[in-house]
């Protein structure tokens, strides 16, 4: 290895001993399978983000609300009912089924 433009040299000693050490490490079934579980969330990750923004995407072409002409009318039919439903305008069947009137 170079530092400083000077030389230094692992003890064959020392580099026996890192290799046996690296080979020991790499043999644990955590690290030989390390790769493959890594991949596999990346793939996984992958997956369910796809059918996030697949999901996402089919909503917006479907529902109302996202459609601008649709929004408005929904928005005003919300809002009207909202202010019957305030001035008890809207009959409650709730109310009518208790007290027999149908």
């Amino acid at each position: 290895m170079f530092h400083d433009k000077s030389s230094h040299f692992t003890s064959m000693n020392q580099w026996e001993r890192e290799f046996a050490l690296y080979h020991k490490i790499a043999n644990i079934k955590f690290f030989k399978l390390y790769k493959l579980w890594k991949q596999f969330s990346v793939l996984k990750n992958y997956i369910r983000s796809k059918k996030r923004t697949d999901a996402s995407e089919s909503l917006k072409e479907k529902l109302f609300i996202f459609s601008a002409p649709l929004r408005s009318a929904l928005l005003k039919v919300k809002k009207l009912s909202l202010k019957l439903a305030e001035d008890h305008q809207i009959i409650s069947l709730e109310r009518d089924l208790q007290s027999n009137v149908f």
